[in-house]
């Protein structure tokens, strides 16, 4: 009775291990666009380069830091970008909120974002094709408080 259990199980086990796909096997057959990898290499740029940025502004003592950023792709198939400031207690508010994202929104759209994403981009974008692909993004922001993180506010 025993070994007719056990056998059982064994015949099971090598069934099931049979028709399961490993996660390299999901990972592998999954479809990645384009816009994905360019979300995820900006990401990864961001990684590189956020101690860097963050260093800059404390050391020419602005008053929103950068401590978070982060690129994601829409069911829309729009890139979302997000970034968290620290900022002093007194610019927690809508109206700072407001300004420093018509600011970062600016700043990515005319300066900073187009020379990146055709560095990171897998094909080869026109500055016009960046352009409009920035102006189809969303954005958002979130400024928390140095002094307690927990207050904050965000805006988009």
């Amino acid at each position: 009775m025993k070994l007719k259990i056990i056998l059982i199980i064994a015949c099971s086990f090598a069934v099931l291990s049979l028709s399961a796909k490993t996660i390299s096997a999901d990972l592998a057959g999954s479809p990645t666009n384009h816009l994905q990898l360019l979300a995820n290499n900006f990401n990864m740029f961001m990684v590189i380069n956020l101690d860097k940025i963050r260093e800059d502004s404390l050391n020419q003592n602005k008053e929103f830091v950068e401590t978070y950023f982060r690129v994601s792709v829409s069911k829309d198939n729009k890139l979302n970008f997000h970034a968290i400031y620290e900022a002093p207690v007194t610019s927690i508010s809508k109206d700072k909120c407001q300004t420093k994202l018509k600011h970062y929104i600016t700043e990515s759209r005319e300066r900073a974002a187009i020379p990146i994403v055709q560095a990171i981009s897998f094909f080869y974008l026109e500055e016009s094709d960046v352009v409009e692909l920035l102006q189809e993004s969303t954005y958002s922001l979130t400024i928390a408080a140095k002094e307690n993180r927990e207050l904050q506010i965000s805006c988009s």
